[in-house]
């Protein structure tokens, strides 16, 4: 005979994969020519539930955003020419050598672009893990209460609350290594 025991608590209240997650799988699969089934274990991310603590702190929809330096104008040049694609698929490479200021032009961009879209999710990825700390302070200086971090040091719980953030319609920037 069956028998059958009550749900006592949900470990996720909402749905891990959503719509979203599905579309967004599907298209990884086709671009990279991945098995759709790695894609979605990749959106996942978690091999083992990992348990709520506090709960996320929701994010206020209208972030505080600090001043911006002043862009010389080969910086200022470029905002604009990179501005009038936010809403395209295009690709830029931005190219310059260490110190040159192409964080001021990231930060310039992602203010205007919060501006436009106040809900605007935005990667940045640094090249290594040991540079995450330090990019990490100069976004939060701008942008304090919407910068996360995620790359392959976090623990379990890290990746998790990083993830909750994510999965909110609220503002923010993860900065992290690819992962």
């Amino acid at each position: 005979s069956i028998t059958t025991k009550r749900i006592a608590s949900l470990l996720y209240p909402d749905p891990v994969l959503t719509q979203h997650h599905l579309d967004l799988g599907q298209k990884m699969s086709e671009y990279y020519f991945a098995p759709l089934a790695d894609c979605l274990k990749t959106i996942c991310l978690f091999k083992r539930p990992v348990r709520l603590g506090k709960s996320t702190k929701a994010i206020g929809t209208t972030p505080k955003i600090s001043t911006i330096y002043p862009l010389n104008q080969a910086q200022a040049e470029i905002v604009s020419k990179l501005e009038v694609s936010f809403n395209t698929s295009q690709t830029w490479l931005l190219h310059g050598v260490t110190g040159s200021g192409k964080t001021e032009v990231y930060l310039s961009l992602i203010n205007k672009l919060l501006i436009k879209q106040p809900k605007a999710q935005i990667i940045v990825l640094v090249p290594e893990i040991s540079l995450t700390p330090q990019m990490v302070g100069k976004f939060t200086q701008h942008f304090p209460e919407i910068v996360t971090t995620w790359h392959s040091h976090l623990s379990d719980g890290e990746r998790f609350q990083a993830w909750l953030k994510m999965k909110q319609d609220q503002p923010l920037i993860v900065i992290g290594s690819r992962s």
